[in-house]
């Protein structure tokens, strides 16, 4: 039944944003020896 289901696509996009989200805080320090200074991860 439909109703009692989990949709998985719509937890897989939660989890992905969450995951971007930690990432983002976790590596948001600069440094500027590197010419693009910041980490630049992007879910794909």
């Amino acid at each position: 039944m439909p109703v009692k289901g989990i949709n998985a696509h719509r937890a897989a996009m939660l989890f992905g944003t969450r995951v971007d989200r930690a990432l983002q805080e976790r590596f948001a320090a600069t440094d500027d020896l590197f010419d693009h200074p910041v980490s630049s991860f992007e879910p794909t």
